[in-house]
């Protein structure tokens, strides 16, 4: 039902006015509904009954989607290739890094173990040298004494 004003109100600041900017509005919405759903009708009809050039479009539009979804399929293919070839490239970066730090591992304690064996053989030359010299100092002092004779004294009887 369409309210109308009265008549003797024609002026754009009067209640009439609004009411003839609202009659406008609401028919410019019922108007634009309407073409929305003749637009989705004629959509549907295309469908259910397509013409011979609405079956091609409908068929070229299907395609490409097929072609898009195909496409985007392979580049998410490709991208998880790609992620997978990163992950195994960290992996073997992972893997030369242990390596890396075992061998400096081990070659730390190969030169340690070669250090504690020179320590070691040192001692055992300085120990030799001492107990050289311990002899050699017996000798000198056996010598000294006024009872010693070369081819009888024995250092275990004195």
């Amino acid at each position: 039902m369409i309210r109308r004003p009265p008549r003797s109100t024609l002026s754009s600041s009067s209640a009439a006015s609004d009411v003839y900017k609202r009659q406008d509005k609401e028919r410019a919405k019922a108007d634009a509904c309407a073409r929305k759903l003749q637009d989705v009708e004629r959509g549907m009809m295309k469908q259910i009954f397509p013409s011979a050039d609405e079956k091609r479009e409908l068929q070229d539009a299907a395609r490409c989607d097929m072609e898009m979804q195909l496409q985007m399929k392979e580049e998410m293919k490709k991208q998880a290739l790609l992620d997978e070839l990163e992950h195994a490239e960290a992996l073997q970066q992972h893997v030369q890094l242990t390596q890396y730090v075992e061998a400096d591992h081990k070659t730390a304690r190969r030169e340690y173990l070669k250090h504690l064996m020179t320590q070691n053989k040192q001692l055992v030359e300085f120990r030799s040298q001492l107990k050289t010299q311990e002899k050699k100092a017996e000798i000198v002092e056996d010598r000294a004494r006024p009872d010693f004779h070369e081819q009888t004294w024995n250092r275990s009887t004195r």
